[in-house]
């Protein structure tokens, strides 16, 4: 097959994305007021999704790897009728920093607020700053959690970020360096145990 381009000529192709899978499990709203709305994150659904300049090529931002429909703020922008807050947002900066209020991993299911304009964001990305405001995660366990508060104050580092995965280092700088590891201080608590299952209710804050 032979062809000869001449000036002027337009070259096109099309490639078809195809986005990882993720769980069938419905984002449900708990609280839609005029500040903010509280939904329900499931878990394998990433939070933030990549954003384009207009019609360039240039990144304003990045979502989690290769997402960008199959996230929470794309399907509530696409499927649950939440368009018209994006229109609000300065595009200048990153939306996703802007929209959701705080960040919860793809594999982590629980309450996240995703806010309805500038103001609140501002706001609250402050009081987080200035620790006026707490976050605290429930996790269940396999076995038995200890009845004493456990404390751990060890650096954190990725060990997979497809399977989500984490671990602790020692406080040492080459080490961290090496791994890219970041300070960390968490204190668990046992909430409840369950025998039958064998599993334990813990308080990570």
């Amino acid at each position: 097959f032979a062809c000869f381009f001449r000036e002027h000529d337009c070259i096109e192709h099309k490639t078809i994305g195809r986005e990882p899978s993720t769980l069938n499990i419905p984002i449900e709203i708990i609280d839609d007021n005029e500040e903010f709305i509280i939904i329900c994150k499931p878990p394998s659904i990433p939070v933030n999704f990549c954003r384009y300049r207009s019609l360039k090529i240039s990144f304003l931002g990045h979502g989690c790897g290769n997402f960008r429909f199959n996230t929470v703020l794309g399907i509530m922008k696409q499927e649950m009728g939440y368009k018209d807050i994006f229109r609000k947002f300065d595009y200048i900066r990153f939306i996703e920093e802007d929209l959701a209020l705080h960040r919860l991993d793809k594999l982590t299911s629980g309450l996240l607020l995703i806010s309805k304009s500038q103001a609140v964001a501002t706001k609250f990305q402050k009081e987080l700053l200035n620790h006026t405001i707490e976050k605290v995660y429930i996790a269940r366990v396999v076995g038995k959690f200890p009845n004493d508060e456990l404390k751990v104050n060890k650096p954190i580092y990725c060990v997979s970020k497809k399977l989500g995965r984490y671990d602790v280092c020692e406080d040492d700088e080459k080490e961290k360096q090496s791994k890219e590891a970041k300070d960390a201080y968490t204190v668990f608590k046992k909430i409840w145990y369950d025998e039958l299952t064998d599993t334990s209710l813990i308080e990570c804050k």
